[in-house]
């Protein structure tokens, strides 16, 4: 049996909380720049079309490394028991929130795209049975994938189907191998080489390195290098000693690289693995530490991404209608949007099990009132 104890990183979970806040941004600017989505403004800015542009690159490849590298965290070496704690692990904080989501709340978002773009007419409750007439993306309206919840599909599907494979580097002879390998590219800058052949795969294997459309911006494939990547890093000590080291460097090349992309379309997968690499140096040189803030939004994050698409919607839905400048109302659909989000969150959603089940968070155990037995202290909650 494995004994072996592995150390919180903080520095990913500020990633994830910030990555996660950045999510919120974006959708809260999606109705006011020029591309399609749920809901519109009559006047959208090609300013935040190219803010949103630049938020594409690296949020979700920066989520998905997070997820990998969390996976590697939390597994054990290899047995049956820790295959089943691991899947049900994931039923608990992926596949119940999705289910729950699609039968709520996200029927508000189709209910909301359909009436502004003319698709249907009546209230909410009228729409009600119309929902569940087919599937969301295939010419019906239930949100089988959740919408904005579609990472959490594709995460519940990579994190099963890779299983095997995590678990292979998990034994002793894995992980030596994954070691040596990860040592090999912290050589001297050939972590940018490692990056050169992962994007070089990537045009050899198109279409098939997307395996879904590119509806996600990315894709299926690609995401699963992200989320891989995420695994592997932390197999290799001198590998993370390396992004360290190269922070800087790795940044300057996020900069111009995306300086290159916004005007020209050119070399996304460029700019987002040099932003990807300049984000997870920094954390891990600047932000591997704790305080109260992090305890309380590290529990948060799942349950106010579930929320924050549907909430901002639906807020849009009232903000769009008011004859106010664009900066205006971009600004006060953030406001609004955190404050409900994080209002059904704290009174609702956080203090109590069925909800927090709801949300993928772990139900609150009952403090034992009994006092203190001596030299027999009552276990801390863990």
């Amino acid at each position: 049996m494995d004994t072996k104890v592995v150390s919180r990183r903080y520095d990913l979970d500020w990633i994830r909380v910030i990555s996660i806040l950045s999510v919120f941004v974006y959708h809260s600017c999606r109705a006011y720049n020029l591309w399609p989505w749920h809901i519109k403004n009559p006047v959208t800015s090609a300013a935040l079309s190219n803010f949103t542009n630049f938020m594409d690159l690296w949020m979700m490849p920066l989520i998905f490394v997070v997820s990998g590298a969390a996976v590697y965290l939390s597994l054990q070496q290899p047995s049956w028991q820790a295959a089943g704690k691991f899947l049900k692990d994931k039923m608990m904080r992926l596949l119940i929130p999705l289910l729950v989501a699609d039968f709520t709340h996200i029927a508000i978002q189709v209910y909301i795209e359909r009436l502004t773009h003319g698709d249907f007419k009546g209230s909410f409750w009228q729409f009600i049975p119309h929902y569940f007439e087919g599937w969301y993306g295939f010419g019906g309206n239930f949100g089988w994938i959740g919408l904005h919840l579609w990472y959490i599909v594709v995460l519940l599907f990579l994190s099963i189907i890779f299983l095997p494979i995590f678990f292979l580097f998990k034994t002793n002879r894995g992980a030596r191998i994954m070691e040596k390998v990860g040592n090999f590219f912290a050589l001297p800058a050939l972590i940018y080489v490692l990056v050169l052949l992962l994007v070089t795969i990537w045009g050899w294997t198109e279409p098939a390195a997307r395996l879904l459309d590119d509806s996600f911006n990315w894709g299926l494939g690609i995401y699963a290098t992200f989320f891989l990547f995420g695994f592997f890093m932390l197999g290799s000590e001198k590998l993370q000693a390396s992004m360290r080291k190269l922070r800087w460097v790795s940044l300057a090349l996020a900069v111009g690289l995306a300086a290159w992309y916004l005007p020209t379309g050119e070399h996304d997968d460029l700019a987002a693995w040099a932003l990807v690499l300049a984000a997870l140096g920094m954390g891990m040189t600047y932000l591997n530490f704790k305080n109260p803030f992090l305890a309380y939004a590290n529990e948060a994050v799942l349950p106010f991404y579930i929320l924050h698409q549907s909430v901002i919607v639906l807020v849009d839905y009232f903000i769009i209608q008011l004859p106010i400048s664009i900066w205006l109302k971009v600004p006060m659909v953030m406001i609004l949007s955190f404050s409900i989000i994080m209002m059904i969150y704290e009174f609702l959603i956080r203090r109590f099990n069925f909800l927090r089940i709801c949300f993928g968070m772990k139900s609150l155990r009952k403090e034992s009132r009994q006092p203190t037995v001596q030299n027999k202290p009552i276990a801390s909650q863990p």
